[in-house]
């Protein structure tokens, strides 16, 4: 099953602490040489020690003063929910992602593929966006699929993970029967309405009719981006629902959020 993609990874903090102060005993013959140990040695000992160790120092402090700085991946995906959020705001709570490539009539139609038989004790195959682009572009130069994937993958099952964008409006319940997956790379880089993606980076998910929608936090959807994995059956195309063509479609059996 596809684990978290987001690795958490320690970095140092920086912390202040509080002088410290350190009371002299007194003997009956007068000061305690220990007792010249001053506070302001004290603090600045503590000072030194934090300087070579902070997370040392946060430990002995209980790490209530420590504000732990954000990662490089967390940084990232703080600015793409922004760039998510900011598109919506900008074209709207009904913008859809429509696929930026206009194909040539050869290119529009195809052979009839053989679809393989499903194997439930089969896992399914781990499918990527780098993979699709590379189908792609074989596609584009030779108006066709390779013979070769098609008859490998072609109906066979497959998870994949990517994020989840609107083929049509997003209803207020937030349940639809189709959506786009698409590369979260291509999310990461700028707004996907202004930019349309290449049926390389889309793929069309969907299920049959009578069958329960998905099920999204609708609001989610408009201020960041959902990231899923989807596992079910690939049929290559291309193929067109509604007006929208694409190349890569998967009949979903389970879609799983990652929060």
């Amino acid at each position: 099953m596809v684990r978290r993609l987001i690795p958490i990874i320690i970095v140092m903090c920086f912390f202040s602490f509080p002088a410290c102060s350190r009371g002299g005993e007194q003997s009956v013959s007068g000061p305690d040489p220990a007792a010249k140990r001053t506070s302001a040695q004290v603090s600045a000992e503590k000072t030194e020690e934090i300087k070579r160790d902070p997370m040392a120092g946060a430990a002995k402090n209980g790490g209530s003063e420590s504000k732990k700085p954000k990662t490089k991946n967390e940084e990232t995906l703080e600015k793409v929910n922004e760039s998510v959020a900011d598109s919506f705001f900008e074209h709207g709570r009904g913008a859809v992602v429509r696929p930026g490539d206009r194909l040539t009539e050869n290119e529009k139609h195809h052979t009839a593929y053989n679809v393989n038989s499903v194997d439930s004790e089969k896992p399914a195959t781990p499918l990527e966006f780098k993979g699709l682009r590379k189908l792609y572009t074989y596609f584009r130069i030779k108006e066709r699929l390779p013979q070769e994937v098609v008859d490998a993958l072609n109906g066979s099952r497959v998870v994949i993970v990517g994020a989840v964008m609107p083929f049509e409006s997003i209803p207020e319940n937030g349940e639809v029967s189709e959506f786009w997956l698409a590369n979260p790379r291509i999310v990461a880089e700028g707004c996907v309405f202004c930019n349309p993606p290449t049926l390389a980076d889309l793929v069309y998910i969907y299920r049959n009719e009578g069958e329960a929608p998905f099920k999204f936090d609708r609001e989610t959807l408009f201020k960041k981006v959902t990231l899923a994995a989807v596992t079910g059956r690939l049929f290559f195309g291309p193929d067109e629902v509604k007006g929208q063509i694409f190349l890569n479609s998967i009949l979903a059996s389970d879609v799983e959020i990652f929060e």
